[in-house]
């Protein structure tokens, strides 16, 4: 199955496309999850091919929502492909950011089967689109652990 996507267009400008996966649609990426992990694992051992296939199948399962969001860069030659991806990766910041503000757990997800080809084609995205990110969402039950925070003077480097 293919899924259809919507377009946030701000100011003329494409922030990417977005993909709310909830109940069935998470089995449905955690099939997918599991055909790549059975390709990318084919020499594995019976037993660790098992639990690796088991997992993979279940990790859309850990949040009750998903947002898969992706991007098709512009074929035009006056609009950089780098500051789309810059504009996408904001609007996903942005969306943790309203998740959080609402109380929502909210985790930016990724990895080395983010951008494997049968992820794009399950969300029926071009030969040069691709995934970004999969939020997971929902009200977290457990408290977050303290964020380790690099002091602001280790980061700016000021130039006068």
């Amino acid at each position: 199955m293919k899924l259809e996507h919507t377009h946030l267009i701000i100011i003329g400008r494409s922030l990417g496309v977005f993909f709310v996966l909830t109940g069935e649609g998470r089995n449905k990426l955690g099939q997918v999850f599991e055909e790549i992990t059975r390709i990318e694992n084919a020499d594995d051992t019976p037993e660790s091919l098992i639990s690796k296939l088991e997992r993979q199948k279940k990790n859309p399962l850990r949040a009750p929502v998903i947002i898969a969001v992706g991007i098709e860069p512009s074929e035009k030659n006056n609009v950089l492909v780098a500051e789309e991806y810059a504009a996408v990766n904001s609007a996903i910041q942005n969306m943790l950011l309203a998740a959080h503000s609402l109380g929502l757990g909210a985790v930016w997800r990724t990895g080395k089967i983010t951008y494997h080809e049968k992820v794009r084609e399950f969300f029926n995205l071009s030969s040069k689109g691709e995934v970004l990110a999969f939020i997971y969402l929902g009200y977290p039950d457990m408290e977050p652990k303290p964020a380790k925070k690099t002091p602001i003077d280790e980061l700016t480097t000021w130039i006068g």
